[in-house]
């Protein structure tokens, strides 16, 4: 059977010297600022419609970044980094004691930097924007640095706006999903995240993306019963973003899928 993850405790991960440049150093800044917001923000309580027996899903915290500017991603092949390079380090990291470790509800959100492809399931910025996975328990996500145009997003103006889309994007699935085996659609093997992809909507000063409710049968930021001060966002019976200015055909998201 699946799982999900109750209270998500983030590490965010930027790798590699260039995150020590003044922009770069700035941006890593803005987006712990963007967490702090987003992990306390309606569009994750909206998740708690995907919690399961036992596991209620509820607000996360980010509880520390760490800058690792003495190794660069991509020493097992240029500037792409693979699956397998992303899962040796942070194992090592752990091992080390440079990161906390593998307590449950802990998620490592991995921050390229300029110049460095992500070749996981695909290229970066040419098949995909990021990903999350697993490896012995450990949850995390890849973020490459997305100034190309297949990961500018509608409404993007910046950098931070890319990544923050894809963060919201890989959270979403981490928690709901984190080892393949929870909440997905049946028809296409979709997570929740997969199925609005695209669909963006700012939430103050970041945009993010939405996610499918099953509640609201429709891509969502919010959900029904929202906390004080809405996001501003163009929507449909309240709640839903439009998609293409048609209604969604809902898809049967199931639970419990097991993998190999």
């Amino acid at each position: 059977g699946g799982t999900v993850l109750n209270s998500v405790r983030v590490i965010a991960v930027y790798w590699g010297s260039s995150w020590t440049e003044p922009a770069n150093l700035q941006l890593a800044g803005n987006i712990d600022r963007f967490l702090d917001v987003f992990l306390q923000s309606p569009a994750m309580g909206m998740l708690d419609e995907y919690s399961l027996p036992g596991m209620g899903i509820g607000h996360g915290q980010r509880i520390g970044s760490i800058l690792i500017s003495n190794e660069e991603p991509g020493s097992f092949g240029g500037n792409a980094v693979t699956d397998q390079e992303v899962q040796v380090s942070i194992l090592r990291w752990i091992s080390t004691g440079l990161s906390p470790g593998l307590a449950g509800d802990i998620a490592y959100l991995l921050y390229l930097p300029p110049g460095t492809t992500s070749s996981g399931p695909g290229l970066s910025c040419q098949d995909m924007c990021g990903y999350h996975g697993m490896v012995n328990g450990v949850y995390y996500a890849v973020i490459p640095f997305l100034n190309c145009p297949k990961c500018t997003f509608s409404g993007a103006v910046t950098v931070l706006d890319n990544i923050t889309v894809v963060t919201s994007h890989e959270l979403a699935e981490i928690v709901t999903d984190p080892s393949g085996a929870s909440w997905w659609d049946s028809d296409t093997g979709e997570e929740i995240a997969d199925i609005c992809l695209g669909r963006t909507a700012r939430m103050g000063a970041y945009l993010i993306q939405a996610n499918w409710s099953a509640n609201q049968g429709c891509c969502a930021v919010e959900p029904i019963a929202p906390s004080a001060g809405r996001m501003g966002a163009i929507t449909l019976g309240g709640r839903c973003l439009l998609v293409d200015n048609q209604s969604v055909a809902e898809p049967a998201i199931d639970g419990a899928r097991q993998i190999a």
